[in-house]
Formats: structure tokens, C-alpha cells, sequence
């Protein structure tokens, strides 16, 4: 099993399930997305266990960002999975690329289909 399973993509039902799902699991699940508030009852539920990470929000806020907060955490990405993403250069596209570039071997699958 993955350190910690990543989920990328906007604030969407979709986000919300898998998130619940893999906790509920009892594996650490980080959220990379531009509105974090949908997820504040997991963070209530799951404490350390989740680790909610809003990119975009703030302006010059470094894509990186999502990096260095996983990283404080002492985590390593093993899967990304990227529910949704509306167009490349975009702070949650440019933070899903720092995560690849960063966990190269982690797995990433792609449900925005």
C-alpha cells in the first residue's frame, strides 16, 4: 500500500467519496485542490489522517505548495489520483506536476475522463 494516497482534482462529490472511502480504509489521504471547505468533515472525522491542501487560492502562492505540505508531513506519495482538471497551466495542474515530478514512481491514475 501507497504512504499516502493523493487526491487531485476540484471540489467535487467524486473527490469527497474517494477520499472517505480510503480513510474509512485506514489509509493517509492528502486533497490537492483549489476549495478545501468540502472536505472540512473528513478533516474532523480523520484528523492527522487527511491532510486537506488548497493551491490557487492565494495569489503567488507557489504550486509547490501541495509538495511542501505533503512533504512536512513526512509523507510519500504512491498514488495521484486526478479526479478532475479543467486546463494545463492552471495552479492545480501546475501542483499535479510538481507531485509527478517530485514521487516519479508514484502511480497515477487519471478518473477525469
Amino acid at each position: 500500500m501507497p504512504d499516502l494516497w493523493c487526491i487531485a482534482g476540484d471540489a467535487d462529490a467524486t473527490g469527497c467519496r474517494l477520499a472517505e472511502v480510503l480513510l474509512d480504509d485506514g489509509q493517509r489521504v492528502a486533497v490537492v485542490t483549489t476549495d478545501v471547505a468540502p472536505f472540512a468533515m473528513l478533516v474532523n472525522a480523520h484528523g492527522d489522517a487527511f491532510l486537506p491542501i488548497e493551491v490557487g487560492a492565494v495569489e503567488g502562492q507557489p504550486s509547490s505548495r501541495a509538495v511542501s505540505a505533503i512533504e512536512e508531513n513526512d509523507a510519500i506519495v504512491g498514488v495521484i489520483l486526478v479526479t478532475s482538471i479543467e486546463a494545463e497551466h492552471t495552479p492545480l495542474a501546475d501542483a499535479i506536476g510538481a507531485m509527478m515530478h517530485r514521487w516519479p514512481d508514484a502511480v497515477v491514475v487519471d478518473l477525469s475522463g
